[in-house]
Protein backbone atom coordinates (compact mmCIF):
# COMPACT_ATOMS: atom_id res chain seq x y z
CA UNK A 1 0.00 0.00 0.00
CA UNK A 2 2.84 2.35 1.00
CA UNK A 3 6.16 2.36 2.82
CA UNK A 4 7.26 3.83 6.14
CA UNK A 5 8.88 6.82 4.48
CA UNK A 6 5.62 7.54 2.63
CA UNK A 7 3.45 8.00 5.77
CA UNK A 8 2.17 11.56 6.02
CA UNK A 9 -0.88 11.54 8.32
CA UNK A 10 -1.47 9.95 11.73
CA UNK A 11 -4.96 9.44 13.19
CA UNK A 12 -4.43 8.72 16.88
CA UNK A 13 -7.04 7.39 19.28
CA UNK A 14 -5.10 8.12 22.44
CA UNK A 15 -7.79 6.73 24.74
CA UNK A 16 -10.89 4.54 24.66
CA UNK A 17 -12.31 6.43 27.65
CA UNK A 18 -15.05 9.05 27.44
CA UNK A 19 -17.19 10.85 30.00
CA UNK A 20 -20.15 11.11 27.62
CA UNK A 21 -22.91 8.54 27.23
CA UNK A 22 -24.17 9.17 23.69
CA UNK A 23 -26.82 6.56 22.86
CA UNK A 24 -25.78 6.03 19.23
CA UNK A 25 -22.08 5.72 20.05
CA UNK A 26 -20.70 2.21 19.71
CA UNK A 27 -19.19 2.33 23.20
CA UNK A 28 -22.64 2.66 24.79
CA UNK A 29 -24.87 0.33 22.75
CA UNK A 30 -24.91 -3.00 24.59
CA UNK A 31 -27.26 -4.71 22.14
CA UNK A 32 -25.29 -5.04 18.93
CA UNK A 33 -22.05 -3.15 19.35
CA UNK A 34 -18.39 -4.12 19.44
CA UNK A 35 -18.28 -2.29 22.78
CA UNK A 36 -18.70 -5.74 24.34
CA UNK A 37 -15.24 -6.77 23.19
CA UNK A 38 -13.40 -3.57 22.34
CA UNK A 39 -11.04 -2.26 25.05
CA UNK A 40 -12.75 1.02 25.89
CA UNK A 41 -10.61 1.52 28.98
CA UNK A 42 -7.35 1.30 27.04
CA UNK A 43 -5.13 4.37 26.87
CA UNK A 44 -1.77 5.29 25.39
CA UNK A 45 0.68 7.04 27.70
CA UNK A 46 3.20 9.68 26.72
CA UNK A 47 5.89 6.99 26.91
CA UNK A 48 3.87 4.74 24.58
CA UNK A 49 3.53 7.53 22.03
CA UNK A 50 7.24 8.40 22.13
CA UNK A 51 7.97 4.72 21.45
CA UNK A 52 5.41 4.36 18.67
CA UNK A 53 6.21 7.66 16.93
CA UNK A 54 9.96 8.25 16.62
CA UNK A 55 10.99 11.80 15.74
CA UNK A 56 12.19 10.80 12.26
CA UNK A 57 8.60 9.74 11.44
CA UNK A 58 7.07 12.88 12.94
CA UNK A 59 9.37 15.10 10.88
CA UNK A 60 7.94 13.70 7.64
CA UNK A 61 4.30 14.14 8.66
CA UNK A 62 1.93 16.77 7.32
CA UNK A 63 -0.58 16.19 10.12
CA UNK A 64 -1.70 14.32 13.23
CA UNK A 65 -5.17 14.41 14.70
CA UNK A 66 -6.71 12.88 17.78
CA UNK A 67 -10.22 11.50 17.35
CA UNK A 68 -11.66 8.30 18.71
CA UNK A 69 -13.91 5.48 17.67
CA UNK A 70 -14.67 5.04 21.37
CA UNK A 71 -12.84 7.67 23.41
CA UNK A 72 -12.42 11.43 23.67
CA UNK A 73 -8.85 12.77 23.78
CA UNK A 74 -9.64 15.31 26.52
CA UNK A 75 -10.05 12.39 28.94
CA UNK A 76 -6.57 10.96 28.35
CA UNK A 77 -3.97 11.77 30.99
CA UNK A 78 -1.15 12.73 28.61
CA UNK A 79 -2.93 14.45 25.71
CA UNK A 80 -1.17 17.81 26.15
CA UNK A 81 2.22 16.19 26.53
CA UNK A 82 1.74 14.10 23.39
CA UNK A 83 0.64 17.10 21.35
CA UNK A 84 3.67 19.01 22.67
CA UNK A 85 5.99 16.14 21.69
CA UNK A 86 4.68 16.21 18.11
CA UNK A 87 4.86 20.01 17.93
CA UNK A 88 8.49 20.22 19.04
CA UNK A 89 9.48 17.43 16.65
CA UNK A 90 7.76 19.15 13.71
CA UNK A 91 7.01 22.87 13.93
CA UNK A 92 5.13 22.98 10.64
CA UNK A 93 2.73 20.03 10.74
CA UNK A 94 -0.98 20.38 11.52
CA UNK A 95 -2.17 19.16 14.92
CA UNK A 96 -5.93 18.74 15.29
CA UNK A 97 -8.36 17.34 17.85
CA UNK A 98 -12.04 16.28 17.83
CA UNK A 99 -13.90 16.44 21.14
CA UNK A 100 -17.21 16.96 22.95
CA UNK A 101 -15.43 19.71 24.90
CA UNK A 102 -17.06 18.88 28.22
CA UNK A 103 -14.00 18.45 30.43
CA UNK A 104 -10.72 20.05 31.55
CA UNK A 105 -9.99 23.42 33.07
CA UNK A 106 -9.68 26.75 31.22
CA UNK A 107 -5.93 26.62 31.88
CA UNK A 108 -5.68 23.25 30.13
CA UNK A 109 -7.48 24.66 27.09
CA UNK A 110 -5.25 27.73 27.08
CA UNK A 111 -2.18 25.50 27.09
CA UNK A 112 -3.62 23.41 24.25
CA UNK A 113 -4.13 26.54 22.12
CA UNK A 114 -0.50 27.47 22.63
CA UNK A 115 0.74 24.05 21.56
CA UNK A 116 -1.48 23.65 18.50
CA UNK A 117 -0.85 27.20 17.23
CA UNK A 118 -3.42 29.03 15.12
CA UNK A 119 -3.04 28.20 11.45
CA UNK A 120 -1.19 24.98 12.24
CA UNK A 121 -3.82 23.28 14.34
CA UNK A 122 -7.43 23.40 15.46
CA UNK A 123 -10.05 21.80 17.68
CA UNK A 124 -13.39 20.58 16.36
CA UNK A 125 -16.03 20.82 19.07
CA UNK A 126 -18.92 18.39 18.58
CA UNK A 127 -21.79 20.41 20.04
CA UNK A 128 -25.21 19.16 19.00
CA UNK A 129 -27.64 21.78 20.17
CA UNK A 130 -27.83 24.58 22.72
CA UNK A 131 -28.05 24.64 26.50
CA UNK A 132 -31.46 22.94 26.57
CA UNK A 133 -30.73 20.29 23.91
CA UNK A 134 -27.02 19.42 23.62
CA UNK A 135 -27.21 16.88 26.44
CA UNK A 136 -30.07 14.96 24.81
CA UNK A 137 -27.61 13.25 22.46
CA UNK A 138 -24.35 14.20 24.20
CA UNK A 139 -25.48 12.60 27.45
CA UNK A 140 -23.44 13.45 30.57
CA UNK A 141 -21.84 16.43 28.79
CA UNK A 142 -22.48 19.65 30.71
CA UNK A 143 -23.19 22.73 28.63
CA UNK A 144 -21.37 25.12 30.96
CA UNK A 145 -18.22 23.02 30.71
CA UNK A 146 -18.38 23.02 26.90
CA UNK A 147 -18.81 26.78 26.74
CA UNK A 148 -16.02 27.33 29.27
CA UNK A 149 -13.68 25.10 27.25
CA UNK A 150 -14.44 26.75 23.92
CA UNK A 151 -14.18 30.29 25.30
CA UNK A 152 -10.83 29.60 26.97
CA UNK A 153 -9.42 27.95 23.86
CA UNK A 154 -10.56 30.74 21.52
CA UNK A 155 -9.46 33.52 23.91
CA UNK A 156 -5.97 31.99 23.96
CA UNK A 157 -5.77 32.21 20.17
CA UNK A 158 -6.94 28.70 19.34
CA UNK A 159 -8.76 27.95 16.10
CA UNK A 160 -12.09 26.31 16.97
CA UNK A 161 -14.68 24.76 14.68
CA UNK A 162 -18.22 23.81 15.67
CA UNK A 163 -19.71 20.59 14.22
CA UNK A 164 -23.44 20.22 14.77
CA UNK A 165 -25.14 16.83 14.40
CA UNK A 166 -28.85 17.23 13.60
CA UNK A 167 -31.72 15.36 15.26
CA UNK A 168 -35.43 16.16 15.55
CA UNK A 169 -34.90 17.68 19.00
CA UNK A 170 -32.30 20.23 17.82
CA UNK A 171 -33.08 20.94 14.16
CA UNK A 172 -34.97 24.11 15.08
CA UNK A 173 -31.81 25.53 16.68
CA UNK A 174 -29.36 25.20 13.80
CA UNK A 175 -29.35 28.87 12.82
CA UNK A 176 -29.35 30.06 16.43
CA UNK A 177 -26.33 27.87 17.11
CA UNK A 178 -24.65 29.20 13.97
CA UNK A 179 -25.07 32.75 15.25
CA UNK A 180 -23.70 31.79 18.66
CA UNK A 181 -20.68 30.18 17.02
CA UNK A 182 -20.01 33.38 15.07
CA UNK A 183 -20.43 35.53 18.19
CA UNK A 184 -18.03 33.35 20.20
CA UNK A 185 -15.34 33.45 17.53
CA UNK A 186 -15.53 29.94 16.09
CA UNK A 187 -13.72 29.78 12.74
CA UNK A 188 -16.53 27.76 11.15
CA UNK A 189 -19.87 26.08 11.80
CA UNK A 190 -20.62 22.78 10.06
CA UNK A 191 -23.99 21.03 10.03
CA UNK A 192 -23.82 17.24 9.83
CA UNK A 193 -26.17 14.32 9.14
CA UNK A 194 -25.76 10.97 10.88
CA UNK A 195 -25.85 7.68 8.96
CA UNK A 196 -26.54 5.62 12.08
CA UNK A 197 -30.31 5.34 11.63
CA UNK A 198 -29.85 2.27 9.37
CA UNK A 199 -33.51 1.99 8.36
CA UNK A 200 -34.92 3.35 11.64
CA UNK A 201 -36.45 6.75 12.26
CA UNK A 202 -36.16 6.52 16.05
CA UNK A 203 -33.54 5.10 18.39
CA UNK A 204 -34.24 5.05 22.12
CA UNK A 205 -35.12 8.69 22.92
CA UNK A 206 -33.70 10.06 19.64
CA UNK A 207 -35.61 10.76 16.41
CA UNK A 208 -34.63 11.54 12.84
CA UNK A 209 -34.92 15.19 11.77
CA UNK A 210 -38.14 16.15 10.02
CA UNK A 211 -36.44 18.35 7.42
CA UNK A 212 -35.21 16.22 4.52
CA UNK A 213 -32.04 18.29 4.13
CA UNK A 214 -30.89 17.07 7.55
CA UNK A 215 -31.50 13.36 6.90
CA UNK A 216 -28.61 11.19 5.74
CA UNK A 217 -29.49 9.34 2.55
CA UNK A 218 -27.89 6.06 3.65
CA UNK A 219 -31.16 4.15 3.20
CA UNK A 220 -31.76 5.55 -0.29
CA UNK A 221 -28.17 4.77 -1.19
CA UNK A 222 -28.63 1.17 -0.06
CA UNK A 223 -31.87 0.87 -2.03
CA UNK A 224 -30.13 2.14 -5.17
CA UNK A 225 -27.28 -0.29 -4.61
CA UNK A 226 -29.66 -3.26 -4.30
CA UNK A 227 -31.48 -2.14 -7.45
CA UNK A 228 -28.23 -2.07 -9.42
CA UNK A 229 -26.48 -5.12 -7.95
CA UNK A 230 -29.41 -7.29 -6.87
CA UNK A 231 -28.28 -7.45 -3.25
CA UNK A 232 -25.97 -5.64 -0.87
CA UNK A 233 -23.69 -8.69 -0.70
CA UNK A 234 -23.30 -8.62 -4.48
CA UNK A 235 -22.40 -4.95 -4.27
CA UNK A 236 -19.72 -5.59 -1.64
CA UNK A 237 -18.22 -8.37 -3.74
CA UNK A 238 -18.22 -6.46 -7.02
CA UNK A 239 -17.64 -2.79 -6.22
CA UNK A 240 -14.23 -1.24 -6.77
CA UNK A 241 -12.50 0.49 -3.88
CA UNK A 242 -10.85 3.89 -3.82
CA UNK A 243 -9.17 4.08 -0.41
CA UNK A 244 -9.26 7.51 1.24
CA UNK A 245 -6.25 7.02 3.50
CA UNK A 246 -4.19 5.42 0.76
CA UNK A 247 -4.36 8.76 -1.05
CA UNK A 248 -3.30 10.73 2.01
CA UNK A 249 -0.79 8.08 3.16
CA UNK A 250 -2.41 7.74 6.57
CA UNK A 251 -2.30 5.32 9.49
CA UNK A 252 -4.63 4.87 12.44
CA UNK A 253 -3.43 3.85 15.91
CA UNK A 254 -6.00 2.53 18.38
CA UNK A 255 -5.90 3.12 22.14
CA UNK A 256 -4.42 -0.38 22.45
CA UNK A 257 -1.65 0.55 20.04
CA UNK A 258 -2.99 -1.51 17.13
CA UNK A 259 -2.17 -0.08 13.70
CA UNK A 260 -4.55 -0.21 10.74
CA UNK A 261 -4.98 2.11 7.76
CA UNK A 262 -8.10 3.90 9.06
CA UNK A 263 -10.57 4.26 11.92
CA UNK A 264 -13.22 2.26 10.06
CA UNK A 265 -10.94 -0.78 10.14
CA UNK A 266 -10.12 -0.01 13.77
CA UNK A 267 -13.62 -0.85 14.99
CA UNK A 268 -15.81 -3.84 14.15
CA UNK A 269 -13.35 -5.09 11.50
CA UNK A 270 -11.18 -6.07 14.48
CA UNK A 271 -13.82 -6.60 17.16
CA UNK A 272 -16.72 -8.59 15.78
CA UNK A 273 -19.86 -7.52 17.60
CA UNK A 274 -22.01 -10.56 16.91
CA UNK A 275 -19.40 -13.18 17.81
CA UNK A 276 -18.12 -11.14 20.78
CA UNK A 277 -14.50 -11.76 19.81
CA UNK A 278 -11.67 -10.09 17.92
CA UNK A 279 -10.92 -13.57 16.53
CA UNK A 280 -14.10 -13.33 14.46
CA UNK A 281 -13.37 -9.87 13.07
CA UNK A 282 -12.79 -9.70 9.32
CA UNK A 283 -9.19 -8.54 9.81
CA UNK A 284 -8.27 -11.62 11.87
CA UNK A 285 -6.67 -13.62 9.05
CA UNK A 286 -5.01 -10.56 7.54
CA UNK A 287 -3.22 -9.87 10.81
CA UNK A 288 -1.89 -13.42 10.99
CA UNK A 289 -4.45 -14.71 13.50
CA UNK A 290 -3.14 -12.56 16.33
CA UNK A 291 -3.80 -8.87 16.94
CA UNK A 292 -0.44 -8.51 18.71
CA UNK A 293 1.13 -8.77 15.24
CA UNK A 294 -0.17 -5.27 14.46
CA UNK A 295 0.60 -3.72 17.85
CA UNK A 296 2.82 -0.70 17.23
CA UNK A 297 3.86 -0.64 20.90
CA UNK A 298 5.40 -4.07 20.39
CA UNK A 299 6.68 -4.02 16.80
CA UNK A 300 6.75 -0.38 15.75
CA UNK A 301 5.15 1.23 12.72
CA UNK A 302 8.01 0.50 10.37
CA UNK A 303 8.08 -3.26 10.95
CA UNK A 304 4.30 -3.64 10.64
CA UNK A 305 4.43 -1.92 7.26
CA UNK A 306 7.47 -3.93 6.14
CA UNK A 307 5.78 -7.19 7.16
CA UNK A 308 3.08 -6.48 4.57
CA UNK A 309 -0.08 -6.12 6.68
CA UNK A 310 -1.26 -3.06 4.74
CA UNK A 311 -0.35 -4.76 1.45
CA UNK A 312 -2.60 -7.71 2.37
CA UNK A 313 -5.48 -5.30 2.90
CA UNK A 314 -4.94 -3.70 -0.50
CA UNK A 315 -4.65 -7.10 -2.17
CA UNK A 316 -7.97 -8.16 -0.64
CA UNK A 317 -9.81 -5.49 -2.62
CA UNK A 318 -9.30 -7.42 -5.86
CA UNK A 319 -10.00 -10.87 -4.41
CA UNK A 320 -13.52 -10.91 -5.86
CA UNK A 321 -15.60 -11.62 -2.76
CA UNK A 322 -15.69 -11.46 1.02
CA UNK A 323 -15.44 -15.25 1.01
CA UNK A 324 -12.01 -14.87 -0.57
CA UNK A 325 -10.96 -12.19 1.90
CA UNK A 326 -12.27 -8.93 0.46
CA UNK A 327 -12.91 -6.57 3.36
CA UNK A 328 -16.56 -5.63 3.66
CA UNK A 329 -15.71 -2.52 5.66
CA UNK A 330 -13.51 -1.19 2.85
CA UNK A 331 -16.25 -1.84 0.28
CA UNK A 332 -18.90 -0.06 2.34
CA UNK A 333 -16.82 2.99 3.20
CA UNK A 334 -14.62 3.53 0.14
CA UNK A 335 -16.68 2.19 -2.76
CA UNK A 336 -16.32 4.17 -5.99
CA UNK A 337 -20.12 3.88 -6.38
CA UNK A 338 -21.12 6.17 -3.52
CA UNK A 339 -19.71 8.51 -0.89
CA UNK A 340 -21.26 7.50 2.40
CA UNK A 341 -18.70 9.57 4.30
CA UNK A 342 -19.18 12.77 2.32
CA UNK A 343 -22.96 12.55 2.59
CA UNK A 344 -22.80 13.47 6.28
CA UNK A 345 -21.67 17.04 5.56
CA UNK A 346 -24.30 19.56 4.52
CA UNK A 347 -22.82 21.83 1.86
Amino acid sequence: MYKYEDVRVVHLEITGKCQAGCSMCSRNDETDSDILVAPTTAELSYEDCVKIFPKDLIKQLSGMYMCGNYGDPIIAKDTLEVFEYFRYANRDMELNMYTNGGARSPTWWKDLAGILQHGKGRVVFAVDGLEDTNHIYRENVRWNNVMSSAKAFIAAGGEARWHYLVFKHNEHQVEEARELAKKMGFASFVVKRTSRWQGQTTYKHLSQPEKKEYVHQVNNIKAQIVKIYGSFDNFVNKTSISCRVQKERGIYITAEGLMVPCCWLGGSAIYDADKRSYKEGELFQHMGGDKSNINAKVHGIKKILEDGFFDKIEKSWSSGSTTNGKLKTCAKVCSVDHDNFGEQFIK
